[in-house]
């Protein structure tokens, strides 16, 4: 082979090379968009969710929920497969939610629930408009999420979620008479929440734990004290244990004690910690005291002793019933029966008190008549 050939063949070979270079990203690109079976499902009756990881995802690819590295400002998009396993066609809106906790466990979904105080920059407001997907029976369909990151940077760990849902109508003639021109209509709702992590730096940020507010209320028609619980910081609780004891100060024998293990708690977010009376039992009013003692075990940090000792705590807070919030929470409780005693004893002393008077006025009218009739006659 001559060397002007050898020269051609190079030519060639480096303008293949620099072609190849530059298509792989659209040629992945384009594989991620139209082969949705690599991914992990979510399902729920009638649709299912396939997240497509981004470059800065941090947990690989089968998943099934976001965990980002973002950076401050930044725009960013996020995209997931919708597919329809219904027999009609369904539309389905995808909201932007903040990560709360509810029932022990980290939760992104529910539409409507406020950000914590102590949340400064919600997800929800990150830009990202509320999504409405048509989908046909057996139909996918990929959504793309746009989001903007706040400019300040933060340190932690931040937790939002899109809040997925749909509505399907049936009906029916069950039931359905002559004189009835309409047949029953059913309204089924499906929905899931799917957890957006996002961090900027690596700096440890330890979680806290506030006692907000105590407040007596019905627990499923039970007395009950809910203790408001906040984690102000920008890190999540695991392995939560908590262990909270209220002892009514005028009699101390009066305890109400609720033990958990295993919870979760968000970062930036408060839940309701319920301290439940025994159904049959009566709220009174008076001073109580809070004893709480919680400890996460935070297995996902790597923490010293002198860090781990920081992730316990222990709170002690005084606070009041009053009789009008006993009275109204004993009124709502359908096992208590009211002691009466008190009132039979006082019905008893009526009675007895009338008895008594009773015999008194026949005893003085009857001896007025016989002073009247013993009365010596002029």
């Amino acid at each position: 082979m001559n060397y002007k050939k050898k020269q051609g063949i190079l030519a060639v070979f480096l303008v293949l090379l620099f072609m190849f270079q530059l298509f792989p990203v659209k040629k992945a690109q384009a594989d991620v968009e139209t082969d949705p079976k690599k991914f992990a499902s979510i399902a729920v009756p009638f649709f299912t969710a396939k997240l497509v990881p981004p470059a800065n995802q941090a947990e690989g690819t089968n998943i099934n929920y976001f965990d980002i590295r973002v950076e401050p400002g930044k725009s960013q998009v996020l995209q997931l497969y919708l597919s329809s396993t219904a027999k009609k066609k369904q539309k389905i809106t995808i909201t932007p939610t903040n990560g709360v906790t509810s029932g022990g466990n980290i939760i992104a979904s529910g539409e409507g629930i406020p950000a914590d105080p102590s949340n400064k920059n919600p997800f929800t407001s990150f830009g990202i408009k509320k999504a409405v997907i048509n989908l046909n029976p057996g139909e996918i369909k990929i959504v793309t999420i746009n989001y903007t990151m706040p400019k300040q940077q933060f340190d932690g760990l931040m937790i939002g979620g899109l809040f997925v849902h749909t509505t399907l109508n049936s009906e029916s003639d069950a039931g359905k008479t002559k004189d009835q021109k309409s047949a029953l209509r059913f309204e089924n709702n499906y929905s899931l929440g799917i957890q957006v992590l996002m961090s900027e730096t690596d700096k440890l940020v330890l979680a806290d734990m506030k006692v907000k507010t105590i407040i007596p209320q019905s627990y499923q028609t039970a007395p009950a004290i809910g203790v408001k619980l906040q984690n102000p910081k920008m890190q999540y609780m695991d392995g939560l244990s908590i262990d909270a004891t209220v002892t009514r100060l005028a009699k101390t024998s009066d305890q109400h004690n609720k033990k958990v293990n295993g919870y979760k708690f968000a970062p930036t977010s408060n839940f309701t910690y319920m301290i439940p009376w025994r159904p049959s039992e009566k709220m009174e009013p008076g001073k109580y005291r809070l004893d709480l003692k919680a400890k996460a075990k935070q297995d996902h940090l790597p923490l010293t002793a002198e860090q781990k000792k920081q992730q316990e705590w222990n709170i002690s807070k005084e606070f009041t019933i009053t009789k009008s919030q006993a009275d109204d929470i004993n009124r709502k409780n359908p096992n208590y029966k009211p002691d009466y005693t008190w009132l039979y004893i006082l019905i008893g002393i009526l009675a007895v008190l009338l008895v008594i008077f009773l015999f008194w006025l026949v005893f003085t009218l009857g001896r007025k008549r016989t002073n009247k009739n013993i009365q010596p006659k002029k």
